[in-house]
């Protein structure tokens, strides 16, 4: 399968890399769409420890709406390889690690919902009240989210 593979600072590589082998309780994913996160763009630009952990070497991407493709007989964030064909999901569960997207919703916009959920949870823990004002320091997805939450 092709995969992103992160090599460091400004350095990503698309190489082929082995299917996932599928244990009795993994799930096997296949990526329909995935968003590039604010994260993503600071470990390309910054270097390593600069947002998910994200490990040079490895998959990254975790922006993804996914397709179950394959079920054997994470809790991971920044390298489940969202930029990668497909996902192992160790130890798959339903509404833990896997959810299902109702048909209503596109794929491109299904791979928004998690970057939504971040600026609409961000919103609410500051517990605006009516006629506050508020700054939102950058206006990316969770920017742009939180600015539309309230």
């Amino acid at each position: 399968m092709k995969s992103a593979i992160y090599l460091g600072k400004e350095n990503i590589e698309i190489q082929n890399r082995p299917m996932p082998e599928l244990g009795n309780y993994d799930v096997l994913i296949k990526n329909i769409y995935s968003s590039i996160c604010g994260t993503d763009v600071a470990v390309y630009k910054h270097g390593e420890n600069t947002g998910h952990r994200i490990t040079v070497g490895e998959e990254f991407g975790h922006e993804t709406i996914s397709k179950v493709v394959a079920i054997g007989d994470t809790k991971r964030a920044g390298t489940i390889g969202g930029f990668s064909e497909y996902i192992k999901i160790p130890n798959a569960k339903k509404n833990y690690s896997l959810y299902n997207v109702d048909d209503s919703i596109s794929d491109k916009v299904a791979c928004l919902i998690e970057p939504f959920t971040v600026g609409c949870r961000a919103a609410r823990r500051a517990q605006p009240k009516q006629g506050e004002k508020f700054v939102v320091f950058g206006c990316g997805t969770i920017g742009l989210a939180m600015q539309i939450i309230h």
